[in-house]
């Protein structure tokens, strides 16, 4: 699978402002793993 560095950016920023996850110190905390499950389609 490749992506480039813009994509992976925005869907990250998508996650973050949704409150599913939160990046700092070049470190990424899962805020809501549950909400990130069903938004992934992971969800069972």
């Amino acid at each position: 699978m490749g992506a480039t560095r813009e994509s992976v950016n925005r869907v990250l920023r998508s996650f973050v402002s949704r409150g599913f996850i939160r990046v700092a110190n070049q470190r990424i905390t899962i805020l809501q793993p549950e909400g990130l499950r069903r938004q992934l389609g992971l969800a069972e």
